[in-house]
């Protein structure tokens, strides 16, 4: 009936006039409520807007507004929703009150851009909620939400900011987390000297094992490319060290314990190719023992300790090292040179010597490079290692495999990825 009076011009003018439109706002809110109550989604969300549009009070417009995206958010009309959230939030207002409703908005609104993939949107949302709530613990989540937003679509500065507002503000256990994902930013913009530092603080601070393991990997890899082959070679034996002390709890970072293990072994292959033999029997002699003593090292301890980890790519590249190893011992003993003094004889017996000696250590090259590329195959892992497995192959036996012929690359499990 207040509605119906309120047609009336003498009265919505007279002095009852706003009295009667307070009867009227609070029984259409009420009725929207009362919808919500008996999970009436729809007609809830329509009742609010209808409210919204025609209330006075600017607390109660923009508790409706919230409301009405509320229950079209149920209803599953996120248009409609992001609709009346962007309504709250577009109007800048001193009201205390409502500035708790625009917060809430904003939030929400920041989350269903994500839910549509709108996702700079909701970068820009978690961040501004964030900013404006900086004493709220919960909120200032929103800069680890907009850091990781940015990341994914490559706004780097932007994400580089929010991580450290994130570290900055929050209080959570996880906030040294942020020192890794700026890390792992840095270095995909291939800013090595500015990750590595941030990767070494993560070593010392973070808390996920598997992260640890991966920034000593990261820091050693960097060291490497910049050309600094000692810090990369520490950084190599710090990645396994801390791996060996994780394995009580768990696997985490084997992978790269694994392929920092096979890194520090196969640089030793370049020992092996300075041994040389002159034409001193002694010097051969002491030589070939040398070379037998690297070969049983290399094999049982160098890349029997890779293999121990137990990790596809990395068996696949110890077993292909192992045949490398066997064939630069082979070419070293194909250059043995027969001694000045031989007679025709002599050097007939020594020529089939080296030569049986040679096909020997070709014959064990050819059965390791054939076991590496087997367990490739097996474990469907198809590396670096496995394409120089084929090529060895291909020229050690060429009835049994082709030297052009196709396999599939795995960029996933690529050996030199991390």
């Amino acid at each position: 009936k207040a509605a119906e009076l309120l047609t009336h011009a003498s009265v919505a003018n007279s002095k009852i006039g706003p009295k009667l439109r307070e009867i009227v706002e609070a029984s259409s809110y009420a009725r929207a409520d009362k919808f919500a109550e008996s999970k009436d989604y729809t007609k809830a969300a329509k009742e609010y807007e209808k409210f919204a549009t025609t209330a006075k009070s600017p607390e109660l417009i923009a508790a409706a507004q919230y409301k009405a995206a509320d229950n079209f958010e149920k209803i599953g009309d996120l248009p409609a929703a992001m609709r009346m959230h962007t309504l709250v939030v577009s109007k800048p207002n001193e009201n205390a009150k409502i500035k708790v409703i625009q917060n809430d908005s904003r939030n929400a609104l920041a989350r269903l851009y994500t839910q549509t993939v709108q996702l700079e949107q909701a970068a820009k949302l978690f961040s501004s909620y964030a900013a404006t709530n900086l004493k709220d613990p919960k909120a200032v989540n929103g800069f680890n939400n907009a850091a990781v937003l940015f990341d994914a679509l490559n706004e780097y500065p932007a994400a580089q900011e929010n991580y450290e507002s994130y570290y900055k503000y929050t209080r959570n256990k996880d906030r040294n987390e942020s020192f890794y994902l700026e890390a792992e930013l840095l270095k995909r913009q291939n800013k090595m000297s500015l990750a590595m530092p941030l990767f070494e603080q993560y070593v010392n601070l973070g808390a996920n094992r598997e992260h640890i393991v991966k920034s000593a990997y990261a820091i050693a890899t960097m060291n490497q490319k910049l050309g600094r082959i000692d810090k990369a070679r520490i950084w190599y034996k710090k990645t396994v060290d801390i791996q060996k002390r994780f394995r009580k709890e768990g696997n985490e970072g084997v992978s790269f314990a694994a392929e920092a293990r096979f890194k520090l072994a196969a640089e030793e292959l370049a020992q092996l190719r300075a041994l040389k033999f002159s034409a001193s029997p002694k010097q051969q002699e002491r030589v070939a023992k040398d070379i037998l003593m690297f070969q049983n090292r290399y094999v049982k301890q160098e890349m029997g300790d890779v293999i121990r980890y137990d990790y596809g790519p990395m068996i696949v590249a110890a077993l292909s090292s192992t045949g490398q190893m066997f064939e630069i011992i082979a070419y070293n003993f194909s250059k043995i040179p027969p001694g000045k003094d031989f007679s025709a004889d002599d050097l007939a017996n020594f020529k089939g010597l080296i030569g049986q000696k040679v096909s020997e250590y070709r014959k064990q090259a050819l059965d390791a490079y054939k076991l590496s590329y087997d367990k490739s195959q097996t474990l469907e892992i198809y590396t670096e290692w496995t394409a120089m497995a084929h090529e060895a192959l291909s020229n050690l036996d060429p009835t049994n495999y082709q030297k052009n012929s196709e396999f599939i690359m795995d960029t996933k499990q690529s050996v030199w990825s991390f």
